[in-house]
């Protein structure tokens, strides 16, 4: 499937940025974790020897985004500059199109390949979710830059991150933000199809606890272009 991006310069570099600190941190717990995995050791040895680092790469492409185009800069940059530990990064892209099912599929693949050592993606929870179990087993370290559903990390895993806050704790913190800019009365507008339905819940939730008035929560399809006419009744009376 052919994934389309803008070119945003901004938003690549900030990509580019979060890939090179991943990458700094899957050595930090190469290194340090306890227990380690065979596969972890292998990403921190030195010896240039032992060839590329591998990692998979999964995007979703039913979300719009720079994923992949961020992370070929980034690896690109760091080969240039001897790669780490003077060894390269040789990437393994993938799509699990954010369906489960193509997720725990491409985790089984990853996980058969001896050479991987560290996966990111998976961008929502539902694909993240099942194809950490797999990277678990195998001792893979995985961090999903994506996946909001609080369950992805509590269930104890030792290989599993993320670099964003949960649906439940932005939610909350979003409702604090709306009330201490006095933002009394808010229309909560979401797509159904996304993660975002989690998340415009825990937040109307909170909001209300606030006292805080949600004057409306109105849900869409992607495909809609209705948009307007489905706010309309909310801006008459508004």
């Amino acid at each position: 499937m052919l994934i389309q991006y803008s070119d945003n310069p901004k938003i690549m570099q900030t990509l580019k940025k979060y890939f090179i600190l991943f990458i700094s941190v899957l050595f930090v717990l190469s290194c340090e974790s306890d227990p380690v995995s065979e596969r972890a050791k292998m990403a921190a040895d030195s010896d240039e020897s032992k060839g590329d680092i591998v990692i998979g790469i999964v995007a979703s492409s039913d979300l719009p985004g720079l994923f992949f185009e961020g992370v070929r800069m980034a690896i690109q940059e760091l080969n240039q500059e001897r790669g780490v530990q003077g060894r390269k990064l040789s990437p393994i892209f993938y799509d699990d199109e954010g369906l489960p099912a193509k997720a725990l599929e491409i985790s089984e693949k990853l996980a058969k390949n001896p050479d991987v050592v560290a996966v990111v993606g998976h961008l929502h929870g539902k694909t993240a979710i099942p194809a950490s179990i797999t990277y678990e087993r195998n001792g893979i370290i995985f961090i999903s830059p994506g996946a909001m559903d609080p369950a992805l990390t509590q269930y104890g895993g030792i290989f599993t991150f993320r670099n964003i806050s949960s649906s439940e704790k932005s939610g909350r913190e979003l409702a604090k933000f709306a009330y201490h800019k006095e933002y009394h009365k808010i229309l909560v507008l979401y797509d159904r199809d996304s993660p975002g339905r989690r998340l415009a819940e825990i937040f109307a939730k909170s909001a209300d606890d606030l006292g805080l008035e949600i004057v409306a929560v109105k849900s869409y399809f992607d495909w809609q272009d209705d948009i307007p006419l489905l706010l309309s009744d909310v801006v008459k009376k508004y």
